[in-house]
């Protein structure tokens, strides 16, 4: 005998957003406040302009009494150039913690995007104008330390 789903069962839809200015990318970047990666995580595309993360992010917008995470990816489109600091990707078994997303504009339209981690890792990207995807690619799954991120206040 079947039996009717409980809103217990569900889950939020799978978060798909997109940040073309300053406002846009304040809520994105809440969203991603403490989600974790490596450097392997991390593609970037100079031929097509393109920088990616592959985020365990965490579901600050589910108020679940268990933690949880997802797999998502953050899209930096129209990237001119890319630096970093105190960041290798390379190190693969080095997790970085991210911590925001800063955008100082250069000009009316473009500026500098910077993608600012705990322990003072940084990556720097040129981009032509805000043009950011944030989109969920997994099913949420228990955050592995059970917790919910703490910050020194």
């Amino acid at each position: 005998m079947a039996t009717d789903a409980k809103f217990e069962d569900s889950y939020s839809t799978p978060i798909r957003l997109e940040a073309l200015d300053d406002e846009d990318l304040q809520v994105v970047s809440a969203l991603c406040q403490d989600s974790v990666l490596s450097g392997e995580d991390i593609s970037w595309q100079p031929k097509k302009g393109r920088l990616t993360l592959l985020l365990n992010r965490f579901r600050w917008e589910e108020k679940s009494l268990k933690p949880e995470r997802v797999r998502s990816l953050l899209i930096i489109h129209d990237v001119r150039k890319v630096s970093s600091k105190a960041f290798s990707l390379n190190e693969k078994n080095k997790v970085y913690s991210l911590m925001s997303l800063k955008f100082e504009a250069l000009d009316e339209i473009g500026g500098k995007l910077n993608i600012i981690f705990s322990n003072v890792s940084m990556i720097a990207a040129s981009i032509e104008c805000l043009n950011i995807k944030l989109q969920d690619v997994t099913r949420p799954y228990q955050a592995p330390s059970g917790n919910k991120p703490k910050h020194d206040e």
